[in-house]
């Protein structure tokens, strides 16, 4: 009997884990957590940045759908109303209105998603967001000024575009605009400015820029109906878009920026 309950007692101790036992464990299931995390991380943005650029692709279908529909004339890359008791144009992409978010019940909402002239051929607001941008905006995504637009060698028909494969339409970007009540948007067309020599410089013309929301990069789709991935390879171009360095030390000799100025402007 009392064999028994001594056999019975060993078993009952080796039935578990020690504590010492439990400790390892837990401290080998958290260094392979360690591990495994980043790389967990990169694939969901790997995940978010196709999606992004699915979004891009469809925009610019849209994009090619209403010039063919149009005789061939672009929509504006404006974000103004398409309303024309107040201006001569009536085909901005979007049509969020003048940004004064206090008097403007429209801009940065679906609404002016809805009453741009693109909704039609993609009528979902999940096209304009990028998975990846995690702020309060329901647009992620701005129109280049030369498609359309007022700056530069303008392009007002698509059979105009040279070489559509290197002409920018659609670029990730982010506003500076300040929110009011937890509105903002992007407004107007996406602008590289340059200065009194030619140049291109870095600078937030109507408050927008580029981003780094993709692994330091960002997205951009082509007239052609294709869309890269774009890394910044400058660092001061993530700098800069920090608000660590002025324009001027962002922009000289940058290579980030002559390649988008290119894909932007340059004949």
């Amino acid at each position: 009997m009392t064999q028994n309950r001594r056999r019975s007692n060993r078993k009952a101790r080796h039935s578990g884990f020690t504590l010492i036992e439990l400790l390892v464990v837990i401290s080998i299931i958290s260094m392979m957590m360690s591990m495994m995390l980043p790389a967990l991380t990169k694939a969901r943005e790997q995940g978010r940045r196709t999606v992004c650029l699915n979004n891009l692709r469809q925009l610019t279908i849209c994009w090619i759908m209403y010039a063919n529909d149009n005789d061939g004339i672009l929509c504006s890359p404006d974000t103004g109303f398409n309303d024309p008791t107040l201006s001569n144009e009536t085909n901005h992409w979007v049509a969020d209105g003048p940004y004064i978010p206090h008097l403007n019940p429209i801009g940065g909402t679906e609404w002016g998603m809805k009453l741009g002239v693109l909704w039609t051929y993609a009528q979902t607001s999940e096209l304009y967001k990028c998975k990846s941008d995690g702020t309060g905006l329901l647009r992620s995504y701005s129109l280049s000024n030369t498609m359309g637009g007022a700056v530069g060698p303008v392009y007002n028909m698509l059979s105009a575009i040279a070489r559509p494969y290197e002409r920018m339409v659609f670029i990730d970007a982010i506003t500076y605009n300040p929110p009011y009540r937890g509105r903002a948007w992007l407004d107007n067309a996406f602008t590289i400015e340059t200065d009194r020599l030619g140049r291109a410089v870095w600078s937030r013309y109507n408050n927008q820029s580029v981003t780094t929301r993709h692994s330091d990069g960002c997205n951009i789709a082509f007239a052609d109906g294709h869309c890269d991935y774009w890394k910044w390879k400058d660092r001061r171009t993530i700098r800069w878009l920090n608000m660590q360095i002025t324009d001027a030390k962002a922009s000289r000799n940058n290579r980030d920026l002559q390649s988008l100025y290119n894909i932007y402007m340059k004949p």
